[in-house]
């Protein structure tokens, strides 16, 4: 990963396109009424987001570290997961190893 903070806030920062949400329309609005989050699977990726400012959490049901990036409630509409497909492909360009997942309510 060859990435700097900047880079690193601007991917976090990436918003969800026409094309993400549709993709997201299968696989994750599956998940119902739930919490959705991107997942930095990488120890080493998980400190350098950490380092660059940004908040990870420990997700109840999805990580027992503190590797997870909260992208927020995902209530069938499909936006929330379109923005956590956006944020993974920003991330996944910079080097970054990561992957969506969520929480059912």
């Amino acid at each position: 990963m060859q990435a700097n903070a900047t880079q690193l806030k601007e991917a976090f920062a990436t918003k969800a396109e026409p094309r993400h949400i549709a993709a997201a329309a299968g696989p994750y609005t599956s998940f119902g009424a739930a919490r959705l989050y991107v997942v930095i699977a990488d120890k080493d990726h998980a400190k350098a987001v950490k380092k660059a400012g940004i908040r990870l959490i420990t997700a109840y049901g999805v990580t027992e570290r503190p590797c997870a990036y909260y992208v927020g409630y995902q209530n069938f509409s499909g936006q929330v997961p379109g923005q956590a497909l956006a944020i993974q492909e920003s991330l996944q360009l910079l080097g970054v190893s990561c992957y969506v997942d969520g929480q059912q309510d």
